[in-house]
């Protein structure tokens, strides 16, 4: 009997310690279900706010205008037909990113390719030529498409600032002063800019003492001194003039509520030809910028 009872303690010994790992088992399997639901939840809310972000990023520009369209195309499908002309202030060269519209009748937001003013015609009429069209096959320029540059305006000048570097062609060098020119042709008044030649912050009339005001409706921001080829890009004490430059800009921009925008997401929203390449695989930003 003793022998027994010797037995029964043993066994029941065993199973306290089988009872205690299957308590321990079961603690962890808690804790793991536990930390898997809150990383669900998390999985959850990440994805919830992005679609969020995702769905402020597919409205239009406020500013973009649907009754700008094409209005016919020739048979070769490179000559387009615009409703804007003479009486709209268009010139030739002025520039315009092409946008679809959506089964509901809503702007497509990303651009499907760009043109430019060959000849006005008449007063609401303008012959242009396809500079880009991203998938002619599946996705082709078509009459009703709608036109956009927010940096063109026939009833007021668009007044814009421009910080960093302005590489539009890849090489290396400094393309400010082609990028002004082009900025002026479609109406615009630069308030600031970073001058090449000494990197200071001058007007619209090439003058020291540039700045951004109530009126700037964009911060167009460019490269670093890190894309250009000239060895006096590395100098320190010139690119710690120029990031306190770019610096000052953005907080004048912040105070004044003025919309930053990208260097390339601001050539594709105009319409303007860029080398193929520059757009997709550009150089670098200011450090901390981003292109919007």
């Amino acid at each position: 009997m003793a022998k027994t009872n010797a037995d029964v303690a043993q066994h029941n010994q065993a199973l306290a310690e089988k009872q205690k790992q299957i308590d321990e088992l079961v603690a962890k399997m808690d804790l793991a279900q536990k930390k898997e639901q809150s990383l669900g939840e998390l999985l959850r809310t990440k994805n919830e706010i992005i679609a969020q972000l995702e769905g402020r990023s597919k409205e239009p520009d406020p500013g973009m205008r649907q009754d700008w369209r094409v209005v016919g195309i020739d048979k070769t499908g490179s000559t387009v037909y615009v409703n804007l002309g003479s009486a709209d202030k268009l010139k030739p060269q002025d520039t315009f990113a092409i946008h679809g519209v959506g089964l509901d009748g809503k702007v497509i937001v990303r651009p499907k390719g760009s043109l430019e003013v060959v000849n006005v015609k008449g007063d609401h009429l303008a012959e242009c030529r396809l500079t880009n069209v991203k998938d002619p096959a599946r996705d082709p320029i078509v009459k009703g498409d709608v036109l956009y540059n927010p940096a063109w305006n026939p009833n007021r000048p668009v007044h814009v600032a421009v910080a960093g570097v302005i590489d539009l062609t890849g090489d290396g060098r400094n393309s400010m002063e082609e990028f002004l020119r082009t900025l002026r042709k479609q109406g615009c008044i630069i308030d600031a800019y970073l001058d090449p030649k000494d990197f200071e912050i001058k007007d619209n009339e090439a003058k020291v003492g540039g700045a951004l005001t109530a009126k700037t409706e964009f911060l167009i921001e460019g490269d670093s001194l890190d894309v250009l080829v000239d060895p006096k890009a590395r100098d320190p004490q010139l690119r710690e003039k120029v990031e306190k430059a770019i610096g000052q800009m953005r907080k004048d921009a912040n105070y004044l509520g003025v919309q930053p925008i990208g260097l390339r997401k601001y050539l594709e929203k105009t319409g303007y030809r860029v080398p193929a390449g520059v757009l997709e695989s550009g150089p670098s930003r200011p450090a901390g910028s981003k292109d919007r």
